[in-house]
């Protein structure tokens, strides 16, 4: 389980520690493929940004902690919308 850094509400249950998984080389987020690691996720849609990276322009839909609103994570494109 893990929690939000700056209220401490649950934000999601993943089914291997995190630091099992992969990190991305461009800014060194873990990599979480949801169907495989994903047990319990609460969040709610942030916004979205779009990042200029060295090969091109990212999309970063983003995932908020649904007490405080903190960014805790980002997907390609938003919930809901695979």
């Amino acid at each position: 389980r893990y929690h939000c850094k700056i209220c401490g509400a649950f934000v999601i249950k993943l089914g291997k520690p995190i630091e099992k998984l992969k990190v991305r080389g461009t800014d060194g987020s873990y990599v979480v493929d949801e169907k495989k690691h994903i047990v319990e996720l609460s969040v709610c849609r942030g916004e979205v940004k779009r990042i200029q990276r060295e090969k091109g322009v990212e999309q970063q839909c983003r995932l908020n902690c649904e007490q405080c609103g903190a960014v805790v994570a980002y997907r390609p494109v938003p919930i809901g919308e695979e």
